[in-house]
């Protein structure tokens, strides 16, 4: 694949976004030192480094923040969204479905599962936040099949059309992958060494999602909510919830939040440390939508900047939903636009961002309980592409061009205007990281 190179325009100042990870506090200075060191000493650095550094990794001032492409050749490259610079990281191969936690690209092949360390992340301590870099690398094709993701396995969730095959998602120490009907927990501090550990497997409702948080993870089965541990084994005092129809969810700083077929499940793990233990409180609130909400109308995919506690997703019936995580409350946005994506990305003015069917952009804040349409866009990028998924930043969005040549950076403060481009001839998958 063709590198993604710079085009034109001017460097915006990216802000100091975060991701979410629902994580322990207490934090510490910079990576440590790689000279020869006495146990001792090699225990005092244990307990100074902060969460989420693993070996090799430098902690860096500002999330870096950056866009995972996939050619069509299968050739995967990294795009640092500060400069535009680019770098060639791995091989897909035929490559049918991705996804990632920000971090782990998770891409599914007929083969099996691939995983890729982009080696670009965020640990969000919800007052404060680390980022990090380090070496991308190819983690390879996993052997899940005795985790029940044979051939077969994977051959039937990439021929159901009704439901998307795959989902990742990371907690600071677990890794949670869910294809077609099945889930698997992975140890994420081996995987940032490299190793892939299966911890443990799961059956789950096809084309729902999977989220770790707590020391443990959480899913739907048979339209129940269902916690378990690392070893697979479940949680006694886990809360019991139903979700029927459940579609994909994602992590908030506020909670897990999984779709339903009546609006959304928020599942959040509170955890309590002593000097000797730490343990996690879990509960489930319903977002059921608002009393006259028209039958069929929950989204069923929700989408935010990462971490972000404000989410949105489409209404199948036409319009879209905004949901405020940590009270578990909905805004609807009514319009006849016919929008095939959208996504919350800024914190100031609670914008939404959306694109419709021919490409166009459109713009939403909120104000006084209500989301006002603040600009659109002649058509600009492809609706295709923009229906896989949004890439935003606090304040800019990236989408693919209509002519698939180049991604745009736009900026939904000035009337969605395109700040800058570059080339992107050949990507035909791209996933956000680093935040």
């Amino acid at each position: 694949m063709t590198p993604l190179r710079p085009r034109t325009g001017r460097l915006p100042g990216l802000a100091l976004a975060a991701a979410a990870a629902l994580g322990l506090a207490a934090c510490g200075p910079q990576a440590p030192q790689s000279a020869p060191q006495s146990a001792a000493d090699q225990a005092a650095q244990s307990q100074a480094r902060p969460h989420g550094w693993v070996e090799g990794a430098t902690e860096i001032a500002e999330p870096k923040a950056s866009l995972a492409s996939i050619g069509a050749d299968g050739a995967i490259s990294l795009t640092d969204l500060a400069d535009f610079s680019s770098h060639p990281i791995g091989q897909a191969g035929d490559h049918r479905a991705v996804a990632t936690d920000s971090r782990f690209l998770a891409i599914l092949t007929p083969e099996g599962l691939r995983l890729v360390d982009t080696g670009v992340w965020t640990v969000d301590h919800g007052d404060h936040q680390h980022y990090y870099e380090a070496p991308a690398r190819d983690l390879g094709l996993v052997d899940l099949s005795d985790h029940g993701v044979d051939a077969d396995a994977i051959g039937a969730a990439l021929d159901d059309p009704a439901a998307p095959p795959l989902s990742i998602d990371s907690s600071e120490s677990l890794t949670a992958v869910r294809i077609g009907a099945a889930a698997v927990l992975l140890d994420r501090e081996a995987l940032g060494a490299g190793r892939v550990e299966v911890l443990a497997s799961a059956p789950v409702d096809p084309g729902s999602w999977v989220g770790a948080a707590g020391g443990g993870w959480a899913m739907i089965h048979d339209s129940e909510l269902t916690v378990l541990d690392q070893s697979g084994a479940p949680i006694a005092d886990a809360p019991h919830a139903s979700c029927d129809s459940p579609g994909q969810g994602l992590s908030t700083r506020a909670g897990m939040v999984f779709t339903c077929a009546d609006g959304a499940l928020v599942v959040t793990a509170t955890i309590s440390s002593t000097a000797d233990d730490a343990t996690a409180a879990w509960a489930a609130v319903p977002a059921p939508l608002p009393e006259g909400a028209a039958p069929g109308s929950a989204p069923v995919r929700l989408d935010a900047r990462a971490s972000r506690p404000v989410v949105a997703g489409l209404a199948p019936t036409g319009g879209a939903w905004v949901l405020r995580v940590r009270d578990a409350s909905w805004l609807s946005i009514d319009t006849d636009i016919d929008l095939v994506a959208i996504t919350s990305l800024d914190d100031s003015d609670d914008r939404v961002v959306g694109v419709d069917s021919s490409g166009a952009v459109h713009v939403w804040a909120e104000s006084d309980g209500s989301y006002v349409h603040e600009a659109s866009t002649d058509p600009l990028v492809s609706p295709q592409a923009a229906a896989r998924g949004l890439h935003v930043t606090q304040n800019r969005l990236y989408a693919l061009s209509a002519d698939s040549a180049s991604i745009l950076e736009i900026n939904p403060a000035d009337g969605a205007s395109v700040a800058r481009s570059f080339d992107a001839a050949g990507a035909a998958d791209t996933q956000e990281v680093g935040l």
